[in-house]
């Protein structure tokens, strides 16, 4: 019960703020509106494939969720490149995935 899909979306989105929290004064300052929103989603878009090894639906459940705040434009290249990273290094790490499919 409860889900497996916005849980490790929370957390991501948990560990992200904390990351852009600790970089703030790196981060640069053009741009700052617009990093922490891609850094946030980047986390959200990386616990959840790394999990469930699905990237493209990872990333279209967070373009629906996010389409309203921020332009998809911005945040979709970086929760791309997280999703996909994140897949293959949960593959190098381990080959069973969480989730049992049958064929």
């Amino acid at each position: 019960p409860g889900g497996v899909i916005f849980p490790l979306l929370s957390n991501g989105a948990s560990l992200g703020h904390a990351l852009v929290s600790a970089l703030g004064p790196i981060l640069p300052t053009a741009s700052s509106s617009l990093v922490p929103p891609m850094m946030i989603m980047s986390f959200m878009a990386a616990m959840l494939t790394s999990i469930t090894r699905t990237p493209a639906a990872s990333v279209l459940i967070l373009a629906f969720t996010a389409s309203g705040i921020t332009p998809l434009s911005v945040l979709l290249p970086g929760a791309l490149m997280a999703s996909y990273v994140s897949v293959w290094v949960s593959e190098r790490l381990s080959k069973d995935s969480f989730f049992s499919y049958s064929e």
